[in-house]
């Protein structure tokens, strides 16, 4: 005869994969942008959100002429509009482990600029938006 797993067991280990797995997932994310950085812009294309998680913007950048996208939450008053180019920073092994920096906007609109990529942030191209 089985024994039924107690509630208590069952309560722990959805807890445990709830708030578990989510933070592993950004701690992988995270290590692999860190391990295989590079730099490029971004254009937001859009934006979402709700009352509860901020502004989500959408974005657009190349890397190795291929289209990769990403969105990222900002909670903060930057001043992001639709058609804004700011850095991101991605792995060259997954681009779609990316994270925009808003904290960096691209200074004048250059179609020569926006399909680089560096190895770390180009300060004489951007400004500092905080």
């Amino acid at each position: 005869m089985r024994k039924k797993p107690k509630p208590f067991l069952i309560l722990f280990v959805l807890l445990i994969l709830i708030f578990g797995g989510p933070y592993l997932w950004r701690r992988y994310r995270d290590n692999d942008i860190k391990e295989h950085s590079e730099y490029a812009f971004a254009k937001i294309v859009k934006q979402t959100g709700s009352l509860i998680n901020g502004h989500h913007w959408h974005y657009d950048f190349y890397f190795k002429d291929k289209l990769y996208q990403g969105h990222w939450p900002t909670n903060i008053d930057y001043n992001v509009q639709i058609g804004d180019y700011f850095i991101v920073n991605f792995s060259t092994k997954e681009p779609e482990h990316n994270k925009i920096l808003y904290n960096y906007k691209l200074i004048q609109y250059d179609p020569n600029v926006v399909y680089k990529t560096w190895d770390t942030i180009p300060l004489s191209i951007v400004e500092s938006v905080k």
